[in-house]
């Protein structure tokens, strides 16, 4: 019994993971959408927002996991990653691990922004915060 429960964590992915990618025009969105389908498969769903005031409210909301600003756009010299701990601390956990490796492979530095953090009265995020 206890083989058939480990085998399940043998090789942990993100199910349906909704992810964001912050850019006005899809064309620049399109090579960071295909590396992450290319490397995740079925197990997220990307889609492209124009604004990071766009991409908050989804967090917030508890529509997207995670919304990431690719290096470049703007004229900045790194990538950005917006996370809401508040709503899942796991599941920010797995939306930087899923970031932090992506733009370690373009050898781009990554910032990252909780734009929904957990609430002090509990700091382990076990409840959702309230918006």
């Amino acid at each position: 019994m206890l083989l058939f429960y480990l085998g399940g964590f043998h090789n942990p992915r993100p199910h349906d993971l909704d992810l964001a990618i912050i850019a006005d025009n899809p064309a620049a969105a399109a090579p960071v959408e295909q590396a992450l389908t290319s490397s995740l498969g079925e197990s997220i769903n990307v889609s492209t927002v124009a604004t990071r005031e766009e991409a908050t409210d989804l967090l917030a909301n508890r529509e997207i996991a995670g919304a990431f600003v690719p290096a470049g756009l703007d004229g900045a010299d790194h990538a950005d990653l917006l996370i809401a701990s508040g709503s899942s601390v796991t599941t920010a956990e797995t939306v930087v691990t899923i970031f932090q490796r992506l733009t370690q492979a373009q050898e781009v530095r990554l910032a990252i922004e909780d734009v929904v953090p957990v609430d002090a009265d509990d700091p382990w995020g076990r409840t959702s915060s309230s918006t």
